[in-house]
């Protein structure tokens, strides 16, 4: 149910991982064409602006949301 951000320094070993959205959800409308099994955020895209990612991504097939990352601090961050 978790929706996550995982970056990568050199595009294969994603090792910094953090959570844009971790609450419980349910499918609000019944469909044979869900995954009511497994409710979830699909079709994650994103895109980023003065420090800010904006995340829109689709609940459980029944809703659009758009959650405001602030990944300024993640960007910058060093190992």
């Amino acid at each position: 149910m978790e929706l996550v951000l995982a970056r990568s320094r050199d595009g294969w070993i994603f090792d910094d991982n953090y959570l844009v959205r971790w609450e419980q959800i349910k499918p609000v409308w019944w469909s044979n064409f869900k995954s009511e099994d497994r409710p979830g955020w699909e079709y994650p895209g994103a895109i980023y602006r003065d420090g800010i990612l904006y995340v829109v991504c689709n609940r459980t097939r029944d809703w659009i949301e758009v959650s405001m990352v602030d990944v300024s601090g993640i960007l910058n961050a060093t190992r």
